[in-house]
């Protein structure tokens, strides 16, 4: 599936059949590539009372450093 779009009820997903179904969360955590994409998080960053900028949208890194900044974002929370 891939995602189409965040809303207040959780992300809005099309499925491999063109159906789009959503999936209901509280929180999203968006993994998009290896480029730091800074533009993309300067957009998001208004989206929600917190929002934490981890792994490669800080910097190109390892999923290593990617999964210990997220877990401790996650504590936060």
């Amino acid at each position: 599936a891939a995602a189409v779009s965040v809303g207040e009820d959780g992300v809005v997903v099309r499925e491999h059949d063109g159906t789009e179904v959503v999936v209901p969360c509280d929180t999203v955590i968006s993994a998009i590539g290896q480029v730091s994409r800074t533009n993309v998080v300067n957009d998001l960053r208004d989206a929600a009372p917190f929002v934490r900028v981890v792994g490669d949208a800080v910097r190109s890194r390892t999923i290593t450093d990617a999964v210990y900044e997220g877990y401790h974002a996650a504590l936060d929370v």
